[in-house]
């Protein structure tokens, strides 16, 4: 079976454009551009408005022919005025306007001439920012044919540098991600990574946020080279800044999402595979994107099998068959040799049936050679399933002949592991040895090979970045040398005048230092007092401290007492119900005096570390309870310092969750887990969660309507520390309280 399939991807087409198309406009948009133009005098002005109407019909939402032609007059209008003004760049950007609207009419020629002027009237003149997008319009009248590719390059390579001497950043981060695709088309894998970090560079210098589709190329072109991990690390980047962009259903999330699939593919996580490419599927059949679902589909089937899901897979490709039946014979062989590897395992009838067809659309040689070979895959491992070894012979050989001719090298060694297993089926041996011997020497061979390109591509985008660092270098070092020459002239300047003023300044000293003598006896006299008074407010600041730790003490110890007492008034109560109210207030006393105590031991009088005090917090708990239960806590639990009017609130909703947690989650002998876990979600922002497995809450459980004295107290001090509060009942109860945090101490000495 196929292990990886060719993933979904968008190539450049071969039409002028721009790095970064504007619009869509709509009729809205033009009306008060129609109403300027009227009130508008032959000059500059008036040429200006004239070109923003052509881009506004020419990039018009849902674009009809009607509106190419009025662009078109609007450009022409513009390009008459603009000669009559001498005014150069109008004209300019009227002839590149022309050459985006001409190939449009089918005047491709035209519009290539159109290109050239415009690229010879702004370098002229040296308007960067249009000479940049001319130089890109001009790249789409190349196609990224092998022929032609380097020409388009030169010309995006061009774009760049105009766009860098415009000093736009966001343009040159969209030229050199357009360089990166190219590249890649290219095989020049080295470059295109220089290309899109450059990219990249440019991007985050700009503040440029929308970044996925960077990242989503970096991710192909690491797969391609075998870095799986980089691979995953970018693909979840792009994903990542497209949620950022609130980007739920574009084709490039699509994209994303099949990429990914394919890298976790790689790796052989097809939980992870199945996971993405199912979201890529929803989103190509949402798109209405007829080819993407299939390829899609595919890619999922082949994932479903290796997961051993056949049903899933056969029934996921016959309802995208069904949504968008296959037109073309690329896009049948691909689903149909999907049919075939399915059907091998659960129908040989139906898998007969989907082989004439294959073998029908092969005899007619107008695939592509990667279908084509695809398509002989398919058809050898449905013929060692039906074993017709016959025809599965002449597959091989078909296979073969066209893996010679097209020097595909992997799939010549992949077709000596078939010979090999159909000469073991058929008990020749020796050939079966020998086709495995062919195997293994051609497997090493490309493996080293690939290798090597891997090293090449590697020592390649070394070179390139070291070349571009050493640019860098000595273009600082040509600024420098200029700087230094410039302050060596404004030194020679600055020195006269220096020593004019050192005179000046020499009588001032002699003056100063006569005063300064008398300040200085002032001074000491001050001095003397202050350090005193110094004194006297230390002893003050000590007193103070030790008395506050007195109080937390004190207050520790009354509470302590209280506890003690309640304990001595529960031996003479006689109900259950009063001795149990009587044992949780010791326990939310305890909560309490368990903070005082903290602040008492530790140096920082205003704050306590909540983590160690929540630890101490459920082992006094466990204690506490005297019961056969086998009840496990588990606190996932970050330090954290609070002050007071927080750490107590949160002491006692602790108490009160993990006492009524203990008490009623778990009857009997059950077992059970108590999760505990307080952490921060934000900036100043914090959530704790006390969670257990036990019986829940009643089903009609409202928090609003709920009676329990326990629930009420949680609830209110929530509100006093100014959180929201949240119940959860289901497989136990969670509880959640996020809250905002604002540490008075250090408001106050902002």
């Amino acid at each position: 079976m196929l292990k990886n399939l060719l993933l979904l991807c968008f190539l450049s087409i071969s039409l002028p454009g721009t790095g970064q198309d504007p619009g869509p406009f709509t009729a809205k948009d033009t009306k008060p551009l129609v109403l300027a133009l009227r009130r508008s005098t032959p000059d500059t002005g008036k040429v200006q408005l004239l070109l923003k109407l052509s881009d506004q019909y020419y990039y018009r939402l849902n674009r009809q022919p009607s509106d190419i032609e009025k662009a078109l007059s609007y450009t022409l209008e513009a390009k008459k005025l603009s000669i009559s003004l001498d005014y150069h760049k109008g004209e300019g950007i009227s002839e590149l306007l022309l050459s985006r609207i001409l190939p449009q009419k089918n005047e491709r020629e035209n519009g290539r001439k159109a290109a050239l002027k415009a690229i010879a009237i702004l370098t002229k003149y040296n308007e960067y920012f249009q000479l940049g997008e001319a130089y890109y319009t001009m790249s789409g009248y190349y196609s990224t044919n092998a022929e032609e590719i380097g020409q388009r390059i030169a010309l995006v390579e061009k774009s760049s540098e105009a766009f860098g001497k415009a000093g736009n950043k966001e343009k040159q981060g969209h030229i050199y991600m357009q360089l990166g695709d190219l590249y890649v088309t290219q095989g020049s894998t080295a470059k295109a990574l220089s290309a899109l970090r450059q990219s990249l560079a440019f991007f985050k210098a700009a503040g440029y946020k929308n970044l996925m589709g960077v990242y989503d190329l970096l991710g192909r072109i690491y797969l391609e080279i075998g870095s799986v991990d980089q691979a995953i690390e970018h693909g979840l980047l792009a994903e990542r800044t497209a949620k950022m962009l609130g980007d739920t259903s574009s084709m490039q999330l699509c994209t994303i999402y099949n990429r990914l699939g394919n890298a976790y593919n790689a790796l052989n996580r097809f939980d992870k595979q199945r996971e993405y490419q199912t979201k890529a599927l929803v989103l190509a059949l949402r798109l209405k994107d007829a080819e993407s679902v299939h390829i899609i589909a595919v890619n999922l089937a082949v994932c479903m099998q290796r997961l051993g899901d056949f049903d899933h897979a056969l029934s996921m490709l016959n309802e995208s068959v069904k949504k968008y039946p296959l037109k073309t014979d690329n896009s049948k062989v691909l689903v149909y040799g999907q049919y075939l590897i399915i059907y091998g395992k659960l129908n040989l009838s139906l898998g007969r049936k989907y082989s004439n067809i294959v073998e029908e659309i092969t005899s007619k040689s107008t695939l592509s050679n990667i279908n084509l070979r695809y398509a002989y895959n398919c058809l050898i491992l449905f013929y060692f399933e039906d074993k017709n070894y016959k025809k599965l012979e002449m597959n091989l050989k078909k296979s073969n002949e066209l893996a010679r001719k097209a020097n595909f090298r992997i799939y010549l060694y992949q077709n000596y592991l078939y010979s090999a297993r159909l000469d073991s089926i058929r008990g020749n041996y020796s050939g079966a040895l020998e086709n495995y011997q062919k195997y293994s020497l051609l497997k090493d061979s490309v493996f080293r090979e690939s290798k090597a390109r891997q090293m090449s591509q590697l020592e390649i985008l070394y070179d390139v970045e070291k070349k571009n660092d050493s640019i860098q270098f000595l273009t600082k070092q040509s600024g420098l040398q200029s700087g230094m020459l410039r302050q060596a002239g404004l030194i020679q300047n600055i020195t006269y005048v220096s020593i004019g003023l050192l005179l000046v300044i020499i009588a001032l000293l002699i003056a100063g230092y006569r005063l300064m003598q008398k300040s200085n006896r002032n001074i000491t006299v001050k001095q003397d007092e202050i350090n005193r008074k110094n004194i006297s407010l230390e002893h003050l600041v000590n007193e103070k401290e030790w008395l506050i730790k007195e109080i937390h003490h004190r207050v520790k110890n009354n509470l302590h007492m209280v506890a003690g007492l309640l304990d001595s008034q529960s031996e003479y109560l006689k109900t259950e119900e009063a001795k149990t109210a009587i044992a949780d207030s010791q326990h939310r006393i305890q909560s309490m005096s368990m903070i005082h105590q903290k602040l008492y031991q530790t140096e920082n009088l205003s704050s306590i570390d909540i983590s160690a005090y929540i630890y101490e917090m459920v082992q006094y708990l466990k204690d506490s309870f005297d019961t056969n239960q086998q009840i496990h806590f588990q606190l996932e639990i970050e330090r954290i310092e609070m002050n007071i009017s927080h750490s107590i609130p949160l002491g006692l909703i602790l108490n009160e969750a993990i006492t009524n947690a203990m008490k009623y989650a778990f009857k009997g002998d059950r077992e059970g887990t108590i999760f505990i876990a307080f952490k921060p979600i934000g900036t100043d922002y914090f959530q704790l969660i006390i969670a257990d497995n036990g019986i829940g809450l009643r089903p009609d459980f409202d928090i609003k309507r709920a009676g329990s004295f326990g629930m009420t107290l949680i609830q209110g001090l929530c509100d006093d520390i100014g959180g929201t509060l949240s119940v959860k009942n289901q497989d136990g109860v969670t509880i959640t309280i996020e809250f905002l945090y604002q540490n008075e101490e250090k408001d106050t000495h902002r």
